[in-house]
């Protein structure tokens, strides 16, 4: 992709720039206009922004695509252009995904074949599919050239794109990884600005951050451009994996938990440059239905952990999910 264009300073004084700025201002409400759908997420960070780059970093099988699906297609669904970039799976794989997710049928069930016909063909859900504005592409989009196809052929230009996952863009004759992965980042930032879409890009987590324990912001696989690029970072951590337990403290009775659920999954916001960083957002992760849900600390007093002051559980009536 050739981002290049003619540059030539623009010098404005700071009256003119804050009257600009104020008439954006005055159209902000405390409705995000690009949520995540996670309200712990966009409570924080107010949803992604248009021009700017977001990470979503983690493990090998953290359930980043699935995450990612959940935020892209939650914005479809709220009247927005969407454009998933899969150079992973293919679209039939992200619409089975999607489908999975909203209308909460088990994965399995599909992969199987065990699902209804009357449940596959649900009207609700076709409709939807209808509706929203969301573009799937497998195959293409291995380097900012395809990338700016991609969007010149999408008439009204997308708000958002996604590209799922980094590490699988094409290396140049004798280009090292992280030769790559630099080119890349910076391309990034400048397709972003120039377009006036928000990228959000799906990056592994490096070797030595798979071993390390809770992984960080210089943990993103190939590259740290990555993390300097971007304007905000997510990182997906499963701490039953790893055996790693900072979630348990209980509040209430001051104690922590002896194990960690497998379905328990942080989300730390690492960078966030307008607005705080370093929080972390509990959520669980439903696999069966590729779906994050906000945690429910409660969820587990049966198990004998937490224990909700002034209240009473009979045995079995807290569902949890496979």
């Amino acid at each position: 992709m050739n981002t290049s264009k003619e540059r030539v300073p623009v010098y404005e004084n700071l009256a003119s720039i804050w009257e600009r700025r104020v008439e954006e201002i005055k159209k902000r409400t405390d409705v995000p206009p690009f949520p995540t759908g996670i309200k712990q997420l966009d409570a924080i960070t107010h949803g992604l922004t248009k021009g700017k780059v977001t990470i979503v970093a983690g493990r090998t099988s953290e359930a980043k695509t699935a995450f990612s699906l959940q935020m892209a297609f939650n914005l479809a669904d709220n009247n927005k252009t969407v454009v998933y970039i899969t150079l992973e799976d293919d679209v039939k794989q992200i619409a089975e995904r999607i489908f999975s997710n909203i209308r909460e049928v088990d994965n399995q069930l599909l992969v199987r074949g065990h699902v209804e016909a009357e449940v596959l063909s649900d009207p609700i859900i076709i409709q939807v599919f209808e509706r929203v504005k969301f573009l799937a592409i497998q195959d293409f989009g291995h380097n900012f050239q395809e990338i700016q196809e991609i969007i010149e052929s999408i008439e009204p230009k997308p708000d958002m794109v996604f590209l799922d996952y980094v590490q699988m863009v094409e290396q140049l004759p004798r280009e090292s990884e992280y030769e790559s992965l630099s080119r890349f980042a910076q391309n990034c930032k400048k397709f972003a600005e120039i377009n006036n879409i928000g990228l959000v890009v799906v990056s592994q987590i490096n070797r030595s951050g798979a071993k390390d324990g809770r992984p960080a912001a210089h943990h993103l696989q190939g590259c740290g451009r990555l993390e300097q690029v971007s304007d905000l970072l997510l990182i997906l951590f499963c701490p039953f994996q790893y055996e790693e337990s900072s979630w348990d403290y209980d509040e209430d009775s001051q104690r922590g938990m002896e194990k960690c659920p497998e379905d328990y999954i942080e989300l730390m916001v690492a960078k966030n440059k307008n607005g705080p960083r370093n929080r972390v957002i509990s959520l669980e992760f439903i696999g069966k239905f590729y779906k994050f849900i906000e945690w429910d600390k409660y969820k587990y007093l049966n198990n004998g952990r937490f224990q909700q002051p002034g209240s009473i559980q009979q045995p079995g009536s807290i569902p949890r999910a496979d």
